[in-house]
């Protein structure tokens, strides 16, 4: 009877030790089963926002590029605007010798002009002095021969004087144009400074808006690899998890008969499959016992502790009905 006893009691332990099992199982695979599932839906979440980021970087390159392909034009066309604001330095420069050149020669000719203009005012001066005086009479033959030789250098005078003033009157306008050049090639050249400017600041913009794109890309592809890896290893656990629960329930499984074991497995399948609500397995699986009452509870309860509980008894018509037509 000692040797029964004691047998009884190792029975007992291992059926507890397997119940344990079996619920710390079942627990641990849930647990791993839920973050499993968050973690699959964190997955496809980094790889939505993964492909968004590849748009926005393919769409940032896209850009770059285009600038760059902008740039180079406009850099063909800089380069040219720059050839053209040489030439017109080049000219400006040249024109600005020229009147340099030609301003002596100007001033000079505008003094020369008053002093003609002194001289022409002091010739009338004096041809009419000439009219008043009768020592200079005896100089001509007659007073139409003294007239006509004054008439005649006044005009010469007046002649001289004329094309002074236009000579004059066309060197201020070279320098005039020539000023005028200057300023336009000034501004032209200070436009073409601006719109290289502008070409730079967005050729800047498109590389830092580039460059922070790639960076959310990486960062992006280091979570879902993060992720990937924590995948893995919930992958792993459960696969571990899984084999603790088959090798527990085979354990309490020989704690129970073959029909009693098949009559429990058909039901939770049965419940699973058709998604009866309310089935909540067996009572064993339920009971948390301090493990000095383990033997009395199993004494006490007997087979008690595989029936399967659930919440009414329509739950448990269905359930019994879907099991008989299942064994029919």
């Amino acid at each position: 009877r000692n040797e029964d006893s004691e047998r009884t009691e190792a029975q007992q332990r291992r059926e507890d030790e397997a119940k344990g099992r079996v619920k710390d199982a079942e627990k641990k695979l849930k647990s791993i089963g839920s973050e499993l599932s968050l973690l699959q839906t964190e997955c496809r979440t980094s790889a939505d926002e993964q492909k968004k980021l590849l748009e926005s970087v393919a769409r940032g390159e896209m850009a770059v590029q285009q600038t760059r392909d902008d740039r180079k034009s406009r850099a063909a066309a800089a380069l040219a605007t720059k050839g053209e604001l040489k030439a017109l330095d080049g000219q400006v420069a040249e024109a600005q010798a020229e009147v340099q050149r030609r301003a002596p020669d100007v001033e000079a000719k505008v003094v020369e002009a008053a002093q003609q203009l002194e001289r022409r005012d002091a010739a009338d001066s004096e041809m009419q002095q000439l009219d008043s005086k009768q020592a200079r009479a005896t100089q001509f033959k007659s007073r139409q021969e003294r007239d006509k030789h004054l008439n005649k250098e006044a005009a010469e005078l007046r002649t001289k004087i004329k094309r002074k003033e236009q000579q004059a009157a066309t060197l201020q306008k070279d320098l005039e144009q020539a000023q005028a050049r200057q300023d336009q090639s000034a501004t032209s050249a200070s436009e073409g400074r601006k719109r290289l400017e502008a070409e730079r600041a967005k050729a800047e913009q498109a590389r830092t808006m580039c460059t922070a794109l790639r960076q959310e890309r990486d960062a992006a592809t280091d979570r879902r690899k993060e992720l990937w890896r924590k995948e893995q290893q919930l992958g792993d656990a459960l696969k571990t998890t899984t084999s603790e629960l088959d090798k527990a329930q085979r354990t309490l499984q020989h704690t129970m008969s073959r029909s009693q074991w098949e009559a429990v497995v058909a039901v939770k399948r049965i419940a699973e499959e058709k998604n009866i609500q309310g089935c909540h397995g067996m009572l064993i699986e339920l009971m948390q016992i301090d493990a000095k009452f383990h033997t009395a509870v199993e004494v006490a309860a007997g087979n008690q502790l595989f029936q399967v509980v659930v919440d009414n008894d329509d739950v448990a018509a269905r359930l019994l009905t879907e099991l008989q037509r299942a064994n029919a």
